[in-house]
């Protein structure tokens, strides 16, 4: 949603930001949001709103190579793989498009290997977001 709605006699609304991380490793990040209009309220001096972001960004896709084999292959137009080593227990598979939405996607498990049927997908890039052992890991990939 692009919007908030405030229940009348309240002060307060809620919006939810969904974020992706980047390729770029970064001690902190702002996002600045503007307010566009403003529809049966009153209008006060606020028409920007900035969040800070604290160190939460790790570099992508490279910070543990070594927990996960391979994802392959990349770029990909019918499935992706990953060939995950025999100490680490994948809990949760969530793929996000670029522009942060999650995605619903298929796959199958075959003894160390996950094949992810990605063949409905649109074309672009893509984020893995893999949890493990009690934290994640992200990687991109693209769809041809």
């Amino acid at each position: 949603s692009d919007s908030i709605f405030i229940e009348k006699g309240s002060t307060t609304g809620k919006i939810d930001i969904n974020i992706i991380d980047d390729i770029i490793f970064e001690e902190d990040e702002t996002i600045l949001i503007g307010i566009d209009s403003i529809v049966n309220a009153i209008e006060d001096s606020i028409q920007q709103i900035i969040i800070t972001i604290l160190s939460s960004d790790a570099p992508l896709g490279n910070e543990r190579q070594n927990e996960i084999l391979k994802i392959y292959p990349n770029p990909a137009d019918q499935y992706i793989i990953i060939e995950q080593n025999d100490y680490d227990v994948i809990s949760d598979i969530k793929i996000i498009d670029i522009a942060g939405k999650y995605i619903n996607f298929n796959y199958i498990k075959e003894d160390n290997k996950i094949i992810i049927d990605v063949s409905k997908f649109s074309r672009g890039s893509f984020i893995l977001k893999i949890f493990k052992n009690d934290e994640f890991q992200n990687v991109k990939f693209n769809l041809e």
